[in-house]
C-alpha cells in the first residue's frame, strides 16, 4: 500500500512525531486533513521497502526514529502551511 501511494502522490513529507501526545497527533490529523492531506504513521523497515518498490530512494534518507508520511492530495502548499503551523504551535 506505501509503495502504491508513493507511485501515484505527488508530494509527500517525512515528519518525526515523538514528543506529541495521542491527543496533539489527533489535532495534527485534523489540521492536516482539513488541508487535503493524510497523516501516516509507518515503520521504517516497511517504508525502506515500499521506497525502493516505488523508485523513491529519495525518500530513504529521512525515514530515522519514529516517521510518519504526510501525503499531500491536491495543494500540496496548504498542506505544509498546516504542518508548519502545528510545529509552530507545538
Amino acid at each position: 500500500m506505501i509503495a502504491e501511494r508513493l507511485s501515484t502522490t505527488d508530494t509527500v513529507i517525512a515528519t518525526a512525531f515523538h514528543g506529541l501526545s495521542v491527543r496533539e497527533v489527533d489535532d495534527l490529523r485534523g489540521s492536516l486533513r482539513e488541508a487535503g492531506g493524510q497523516f501516516q504513521v509507518v515503520k521504517n523497515t516497511l517504508a525502506r521497502r515500499a521506497c525502493d518498490e516505488a523508485g523513491a530512494e529519495a525518500l530513504i534518507e529521512y525515514l530515522e526514529g519514529q516517521t510518519a508520511l504526510v501525503w499531500a492530495a491536491g495543494d500540496a502548499a496548504a498542506v505544509a502551511k498546516a504542518l508548519n503551523g502545528f510545529a509552530k504551535a507545538t
